[in-house]
């Protein structure tokens, strides 16, 4: 689904594949993040255009701006407009009248005076709105004078390069956010041009002149953009109807005089726009519009924004009240967000899934991108919203997991120097990343004591050898007595624990600088999997039906370790964004095993940090059965990795995409990542990619853990074909 597939589904109360997400930006927020690292020839727009803007007959190329909307992963709803002009012609020539140490004071094009700030040279002054303290209008008189400049039929409202063919296909290529008609509402235009104090008073002491500005506007409104709307009809997506006419507190205009001056002329705009095939007309205004939304609806207008927080607006409570009479857009509490971290994933939770669930929402914040924002904390904003959204990325992405003593055999390296010394750790695991073109494991340098870290903890001994992955020596639980014999493991006292946690301390400082933010530690081995290595794997897997008491009270206390386990890596870490939990056997038990011995341990394990990516694993081949797929979901997981081969892709991706939980498997390890050739890898990939790219949450990866020996030129087929098949669109 294109950006404006999504935006136009979005505000239609239909589905969607992801909640379109909008923004727009202060230049000076901009210009901050600039000056914090945010990489200007990235988002540079130049096209080539006529010299000098045709004062030279010469095809030059010109700067056009800058767009952070395709950088950031956000929909700029102003990217492809009507292009009408309807501002005053001839304009009032925008010039310096005064100024003094302090202040400045200019004529505006509107005609407006204001005074500003003086700039100070070599510093950045930060977004302050003018202090406008005359306007052009004050009585009928200078009215009259104002009216000559707002003649519809103007030539020049229309564009040098109008040219009614050559937009109308324009319009019908665009896609990467809706086509957008901008307009100015009845109560803005009167206070723009008389300041909001005289144009309310007018109300009473004038209304004769409010009714002929109000009625000239309508007329204006009408006729200028006629040509344009007759031309476009329904190409338009969306009508942006700026009136801002409230503050915090309420409306500015009463609904009253709401209903008396300025309803009728909406109705005669909004059949205007009906006529010709256009209904999605969004009303923006700030404050706390609640008190005229009815009248609103009732004016023709669909859809409201920003709805700021600090004024009461509150898309839960404007759904509830409205249904799919508004779409709604923003909401989500500037003040909020730009602090990052829990302040920011609390507010999205409390909005978004509501959202999506309901439909007719855009996401977004409460007004502009300001300049509270930090460009570290805008990037973590933007990246939430993006797996909140679960958006489709330009190519279905790629990863592998290869446990350290894959590599180890590769490299020659002994599997017992490398998870016992963080240094030959690193080596390899760098090495690994550079070789599979940091796809590695996750992408990332990770602390890797191996999947028997936790039974270890328990105290259970280890056997290592140079051929396979570090393995239980023998089981420690032979007998319900023996339970009581174990504690749950303290991370303080724990050397298994205290190891991995010097590990991460080293890996985090020595790591290159490209690595650094990508170092983690090894997923949580699920309570299923502790138990089974401390009982022993046949015995435990007997035990679930033959002892059921005896494994829940084992799986108690492996959930508990667990739980206690991962608490103290996000302490370690500063607060974990993904919890990556895998449970081998969980995959081998029937549904009713499942039910009682799997989903609420695992469950109780995710939700002890909150507001977390989670990412699950198992592998074994009755994952498949009716029930078990959607109660992961029901985990609250997001992503499911390396599943076992012989789960059904197609039924996977038919029972997991409408639960917008990704699948990142789908290539057999052994018997086509290994073994290949090429051009079988490359088929495979095709097939994976054509049965769950289609509509996102799809990662190509092999179905289970990589397998030694694989050679390193199978891997970068996988990368070749996800380049050549998994371009969205997906088309193979």
């Amino acid at each position: 689904m294109t950006p404006r597939e999504r935006i136009k589904n979005a505000m239609d109360f239909k589905e969607v594949d992801a909640l379109p997400w909008s923004e727009n930006f202060f230049e000076e927020s901009l210009m901050k993040f600039f000056s914090e690292g945010l990489p200007a020839h990235k988002m540079t727009v130049v096209e080539w255009a006529m010299a000098q803007d045709g004062r030279i007959v010469l095809n030059w190329p010109k700067f056009m701006g800058f767009d952070p909307y395709s950088y950031f992963g956000c929909i700029n709803l102003w990217d492809c407009p009507v292009p009408v002009d309807v501002g005053p012609i001839p304009r009032f020539k925008q010039r310096k009248i005064w100024e003094n140490a302090k202040y400045e004071e200019y004529i505006m094009e509107t005609g407006a005076r204001s005074r500003r700030f003086k700039k100070e040279t070599g510093r950045i002054t930060w977004y302050a709105m003018p202090q406008f303290y005359e306007f052009p209008v004050k009585d009928r008189k200078s009215w009259e004078q104002y009216k000559k400049r707002l003649d519809p039929e103007d030539p020049r409202r229309y564009p040098k390069d109008w040219e009614k063919d050559g937009y109308v296909q324009v319009f019908d290529k665009y896609q990467k956010g809706p086509t957008m008609l901008g307009l100015t509402g009845f109560y803005g235009f009167g206070a723009e041009l008389m300041g909001i104090p005289n144009f309310n008073l007018a109300f009473y002491k004038d209304p004769e002149l409010i009714g002929d500005i109000i009625s000239h506007w309508e007329y204006f409104t009408i006729e200028s953009l006629r040509e344009a709307v007759e031309t476009f009809k329904d190409r338009i997506d969306l009508v942006f109807w700026w009136e801002d006419m409230a503050e915090k507190h309420g409306p500015n205009i009463s609904p009253k005089l709401y209903k008396e001056f300025l309803l009728p002329h909406y109705k005669r705009v909004t059949r205007f726009l009906n006529k010709n095939k256009i209904r999605r007309i969004m009303m923006d205004s700030d404050g706390n519009t609640q008190p005229i939304l009815d009248l609103v609806i009732e004016a023709g207008i669909t859809g409201h924004w920003p709805l700021e927080v600090n004024s009461g607006m509150d898309v839960r409570t404007l759904r509830k009240r409205y249904g799919n009479k508004l779409f709604l857009g923003g909401n989500l509490d500037k003040r909020e967000i730009a602090k990052g971290g829990e302040a920011m994933q609390k507010e999205i939770d409390s909005k978004l899934p509501l959202m999506k669930e309901t439909g007719g929402y855009i996401a977004g914040l409460d007004h502009l991108v300001h300049v509270e924002f930090t460009l570290e904390n805008f990037k973590e904003y933007a990246d939430v919203e993006a797996v909140q959204r679960h958006e489709l990325p330009e190519q279905v992405p790629y990863i592998f997991y290869e446990d350290g003593w894959v590599p180890c055999q590769r490299y020659g390296v002994s599997v017992e120097k490398y998870m016992k010394d963080p240094k030959t750790m690193l080596e390899v695991q760098v090495r690994n990343s550079r070789d599979l073109g940091g796809g590695g494991f996750m992408g990332g340098v990770f602390v890797d004591l191996g999947i028997t870290m936790p039974a270890a903890s328990f105290g259970a001994p280890i056997r290592y050898d140079d051929k396979h992955m570090p393995w239980i020596e023998r089981p420690i639980v032979k007998e319900p007595k023996d339970l009581e014999k174990l504690q749950i493991p303290d991370p303080e006292e724990s050397v298994p624990m205290q190891s991995a946690i010097e590990c991460y301390h080293y890996l985090k400082k020595n790591a290159p600088e490209d690595l650094k933010d990508k170092v983690e530690f090894f997923p949580i081995f699920g309570p299923f999997d502790n138990g089974a290595l401390l009982r022993g794997i046949s015995d435990f897997m007997s035990d679930v039906i033959l002892k059921p008491e005896f494994a829940r009270k084992l799986i108690e206390m492996t959930t508990e370790a667990d739980i206690v386990w991962l608490k103290k890596i996000n302490e370690v870490v500063g607060g974990l964004k993904v919890v990556k939990l895998g449970d081998d056997y969980a995959g081998y038990v029937s549904k009713k095993v499942w039910d009682e011995f799997v989903f609420p341990y695992e469950k109780k394990i995710f939700d002890t940090i909150p507001n977390v990516v989670r990412w699950f694993h198992t592998d074994g081949p009755r994952i498949q059965q009716p029930g078990v797929l959607e109660s992961i979901a029901k985990m609250g997981v997001d992503v499911t990795f390396g599943f076992h081969p012989a789960v059904d892709l197609k039924d996977a991706k038919r029972r997991l995409q409408p639960l917008k939980v990704a699948i990142a498997w789908g290539i057999p390890p052994v018997d086509v990542l290994m073994r290949g050739p090429v051009e079988r890898i490359d088929e495979w990939c095709k097939m994976c990619i054509k049965t769950a790219g289609p509509g996102g949450n799809y990662i190509l990866a092999p179905s289970g853990g990589d397998s030694p020996g694989t050679p390193i030129e199978h891997y970068y087929a996988v990368m070749r074909a996800a380049e050549k098949y998994g371009t969205y669109p997906i088309q193979v």
